[in-house]
């Protein structure tokens, strides 16, 4: 992906929302914004302030601001895990999503229909949970026939096997529901 533009955060379009984020927050008169890219191998964090960009870290990021306040961010596998301003006096303000985003999205459809949000919530972590069970020992069998598997591993196969279109479907929807857990801001050991 390359390095981040010295002005600002891109703008997030319809396909860069599922690869990016970004988080902004207003403090003592300037604007501080935080992208993430997590397809980029190089520098996962980057920081703005009023535009212009002031650092880049891995996956976590954490920014004395001149009143004492601390900026946090933290990324986890397939989301943002914690986006922050820690004030001296202990408060903690919220970064928010930018518009496009889907974290603001998500955030959006919480606000307007909470008990839709908790239903998608419970079916992402069902579907989570089943993907684990069925595809895990699926991988242990297959890395049981490859030459260092067979070294280590006893020859096994897994008690049941989907048809390709269900467990294809089943990989997807396992995707599909680690990208909407990932949008809920909230620390997930699933993730």
């Amino acid at each position: 992906m390359g390095r981040p533009p010295e002005t600002g955060p891109r703008p997030l379009g319809s396909w860069s929302r599922f690869g990016r984020s970004v988080f902004g927050i207003d403090h003592l008169g300037s604007r501080y914004e935080v992208e993430v890219d997590f397809f980029n191998t190089d520098k996962d964090v980057w920081l703005y302030v009023d535009g212009v960009l002031r650092a880049s870290r891995d996956s976590r990021l954490r920014w004395e601001l001149p009143d004492g306040s601390e900026l946090r961010f933290r990324t986890q596998m397939l989301g943002v895990r914690e986006a922050r301003l820690r004030l001296p006096d202990g408060r903690v303000l919220p970064m928010a999503p930018a518009e496009k985003s889907i974290e603001y999205h998500r955030a959006a459809l919480a606000r307007r229909r909470p008990a839709l949000s908790r239903a998608l919530a419970a079916a992402a972590w069902l579907v989570l949970l089943a993907a684990a069970v069925i595809e895990v020992p699926q991988l242990f069998a297959i890395a049981a026939q490859t030459d260092i598997g067979s070294q280590y591993l006893p020859d096994w196969s897994p008690p049941w096997s989907l048809p390709g279109w269900a467990d294809a479907s089943l990989v997807v929807g396992g995707v599909l529901a680690g990208m909407e857990r990932a949008s809920r801001l909230k620390r997930d050991s699933l993730l």
